[in-house]
């Protein structure tokens, strides 16, 4: 046998639950005071607040059809004078803090609402303002090593950018060393990695016959795609550092054009 259902509960008497009074309700209202009933004859009647009564009467005549008000938004607490005095010193001097936005220009508002002015305009808290700032002596020392450097070529940068503290000597034998390492997994490493191939021979446009070097092959990822795309009357080489690397590349040249490869 299914549950019994339960009978429904009492009636709201046209009100929304949480919410304002219906506009039948608040015509029931409006009617019985205009036939001179009190309003706390009606709180007592109907068995709502007498200040819910009382206001109901009291904004009847705003209101069409008994329908709800909109709610008037908070009065600012600044003038438009105050906005543009702000808004004029905070856009030249985007370092100064709240506070001295405030007593530059003179304003006796609350932090609070100078930050939600400058939010409205799309002028943010500088986040920079939180570091130190670059003291003469950095500033001094930054120039020097600059005007140290003026010389250096692509080259000696590129050194630099790769050593990773490794001496110079040792730089070239410790490049081979970690790219090796790295060629079994290379292809795995990040799914990044075929995305980014996809585009280069896509951005490439070769066509049928042209000729590709493609330098720092590493695993010839690309070297497929591309050799496809220039077809047996074009040409595609691969330069890489590391041997490993290239035997990868090779292989897989082999498997795909057999023996059109020609390794050197």
């Amino acid at each position: 046998m299914p549950p019994q259902r339960k009978p429904l509960g009492s009636g709201s008497d046209g009100r929304f639950l949480g919410q304002h009074l219906s506009p039948y309700f608040r015509g029931r209202i409006a009617g019985k005071a205009e036939e001179g009933a009190t309003p706390a004859k009606l709180a007592n009647e109907l068995q709502r607040e007498y200040s819910t009564v009382f206001r109901t009467i009291q904004k009847d005549s705003e209101r069409h059809e008994g329908r709800s008000l909109p709610r008037t938004s908070r009065k600012k607490s600044y003038s438009e004078r105050d906005e543009r005095v702000l808004l004029g010193h905070a856009r030249p001097s985007p370092k100064d803090s709240y506070e001295q936005a405030i007593k530059a220009c003179d304003l006796g508002r609350k932090r609070d609402t100078v930050r939600k002015i400058l939010a409205e305009h799309g002028i943010a808290n500088w986040k920079a303002k939180r570091r130190p700032f670059l003291t003469e002596e950095y500033a001094a020392k930054r120039l020097a090593l600059c005007l140290e450097r003026r010389h250096w070529t692509a080259k000696d940068w590129a050194l630099v950018t790769l050593r990773f503290g490794i001496p110079e000597r040792h730089l070239e034998s410790q490049l081979l060393a970690i790219y090796d390492a790295r060629a079994a997994n290379y292809d795995n490493e990040n799914n990044f990695y075929p995305l980014q191939q996809a585009d280069y021979v896509k951005w490439a446009t070769l066509q049928s016959g042209q000729k590709l070097l493609y330098l720092a092959c590493g695993t010839g990822s690309i070297l497929i795609p591309a050799a496809k795309l220039v077809g047996p009357t074009g040409k595609a080489v691969c330069v890489g550092i590391s041997s490993a690397s290239l035997n990868i590349a090779r292989s897989k040249a082999e498997a795909v054009c057999g023996s059109d490869v020609h390794p050197s």
